[in-house]
């Protein structure tokens, strides 16, 4: 059977390997972070150098660990159609024109035929209210939009397909 290829953008690494916290919805989603990578086995996981300098930034020890458990992933190659999807996906106002690293992610994920992009970033990646417009540009784009979905979504999602 062939794997699901999901692309795991910074944020969810970021829940993966946080410290851990007893603020409500943080701790919800570190728990829901944890449940998904405890599943990985069952998926090919994939991110870019945009996730690799993003996890990089901030406190050395912190981003040390990031770093450490992007290396379990395969680095995706820079395709130069990845600049042209995300200019049209930021000048469409699919995303707001500040948010190139989030668009970037969008484009490896779609230019590469990822099933799933994994962010835990629904305001600006997996936002319910800009989906449609974010699909209809890489269908324009001549690709299949890959489902953008937080970790929690994606368990749901995998436990439906298995029943």
């Amino acid at each position: 059977m062939i794997k699901p290829q999901v692309y795991v953008e910074s944020s969810t690494i970021s829940y993966l390997t946080a410290r851990p916290t007893e603020e409500p919805i943080r701790k919800a989603k570190q728990i829901l972070t944890r449940q998904w990578w405890e599943r990985r086995e069952s998926f090919d996981l994939y991110i870019s150098q945009t996730v690799l300098d993003e996890i990089a930034k901030g406190d050395k020890v912190a981003s040390n660990l990031r770093l450490l458990l992007a290396g379990e992933m395969t680095l995706l190659e820079l395709d130069e159609r990845i600049g042209t999807l995300t200019g049209l996906l930021l000048t469409a106002g699919a995303l707001p024109i500040h948010c190139e690293a989030d668009a970037t992610h969008i484009s490896y994920a779609a230019i590469h035929g990822m099933d799933f992009l994994i962010t835990w970033n629904q305001k600006h990646i997996a936002a319910d209210m800009k989906r449609k417009l974010v699909e209809a540009i890489i269908d324009g784009f001549g690709l299949t939009p890959p489902r953008l979905l937080t970790p929690e979504q994606h368990l749901l999602y995998e436990e439906r397909r298995n029943d």
